[in-house]
């Protein structure tokens, strides 16, 4: 994520299966035992997924050229225009 300019986002390790998930509003990602601790493809699968969800949120944040809601919406931490 680094990469992609985001530093600030915070990695938690969660119990339960299926639990993995980007929190926007937190800018949290978390992830189940198996796949913060794991060293398998699929755990590397699944927490590259969950990484995507930051990057989109980043991409759609940024771009305030954007006529799309989501741009000025909760998620960038923005008020929605009224209209």
């Amino acid at each position: 994520m680094s990469s992609a300019g985001i530093n600030d986002v915070e990695s938690w390790e969660v119990e339960g299966q299926l639990s993995d998930h980007y929190d926007p509003s937190h800018k949290r990602l978390a992830l189940s035992t198996d796949n913060y601790r794991g060293t398998s493809l699929a755990a590397l699968g699944v927490s590259a997924h969950e990484a995507g969800h930051a990057i989109t949120q980043r991409r759609i944040c940024d771009d305030v050229a954007s006529p799309d809601a989501r741009t000025s919406g909760p998620v960038c931490g923005r008020r929605s225009p009224t209209r």
